[in-house]
């Protein structure tokens, strides 16, 4: 299906792969590919560590629209194997992150002059692009620095359940060691 949907895009259009990753270290990254007449267009960045799979794809997204506003292309596919993020995005009245909304704006902005589609494609089936895209996302996971800082509103909840889970289970494991009258060394 994937490729079916490949080769069926125009020849003239612009293409750009996207996707998000994180590492088993909370880092978090994302990918973007595109075949462009000059060459390959290979970008990696590194979120905002605790930063979720899901907004690092969203993110990958919003860049790959930045592109899209400079290009001269009257036609873009934007491809991702993220169908949450297209389904996110379809419901834009309610979206209400800043990483969101940069990318409905974009939408709307690119949308006046030029022809956009935001397309799910299957994920480790081969294609040279998303696979590309992938390993960019993995790749920025491994930056030193973030680009960005910003957390969205919804994982500050996250990373203080994270906290609390490892408090409780600190404060359930010296209770069980004073229950034993065992000595606990740090």
């Amino acid at each position: 299906m994937a490729l079916e949907i490949i080769n069926d895009i125009p020849a003239q259009a612009l293409v750009i792969y996207t996707d998000g990753s994180r590492s088993d270290k909370d880092r978090a990254g994302s990918g973007i590919y595109c075949k462009i007449p000059e060459g390959d267009l290979r970008c990696n960045i590194r979120n905002s560590d605790h930063c979720s799979v899901f907004r690092s794809k969203l993110i990958a997204i919003s860049k790959a629209f930045d592109y899209a506003l400079c290009s001269s292309s009257e036609i873009m596919w934007i491809l991702t194997d993220s169908r949450s993020s297209i389904q996110y995005l379809k419901n834009w009245p309610k979206i209400m992150d800043k990483t969101g909304q940069d990318i409905v704006s974009k939408l709307f902005e690119l949308g006046q002059h030029k022809s956009i589609y935001l397309q799910w494609i299957t994920s480790h089936v081969g294609v040279y692009g998303n696979e590309t895209a992938d390993n960019l996302a993995r790749k920025g996971c491994d930056l030193p620095t973030p680009t960005s800082t910003d957390l969205c509103p919804t994982e500050f909840m996250p990373i203080a359940n994270i906290k609390l889970i490892r408090h409780v289970k600190f404060l359930l494991f010296i209770s069980d060691i004073s229950l034993n009258n065992q000595a606990c060394h740090f």
